[in-house]
């Protein structure tokens, strides 16, 4: 599966349980790649959403692509 930024600069490209962001500058080959499936931009192409298992449950993500940790968007109260 794959989802492209709103400015079309970057591609997000799920197989299996990994997502890989390519496009961004000066990552070349080494692009981050990180667990989640289903990725989809937001809006401002500043972050990702993608699902993943979290405590036995399939749940949404947010990982800004400047780095630092995924952020749980969903708290399960909803199946």
């Amino acid at each position: 599966r794959l989802a492209i930024d709103p400015g079309g600069r970057r591609v997000a490209r799920s197989q299996g349980s990994f997502t890989q962001i390519t496009g961004l500058p000066g990552k070349g080959k080494d692009a981050p790649s990180f667990e989640g499936s289903d990725p989809t931009w937001t809006s401002d192409g500043r972050s990702l959403v993608v699902s993943r298992p979290h405590e036995g449950r399939r749940r949404l993500f947010v990982i800004g692509i400047d780095g630092g940790f995924p952020r749980l968007l969903t708290d399960g109260s909803v199946p």
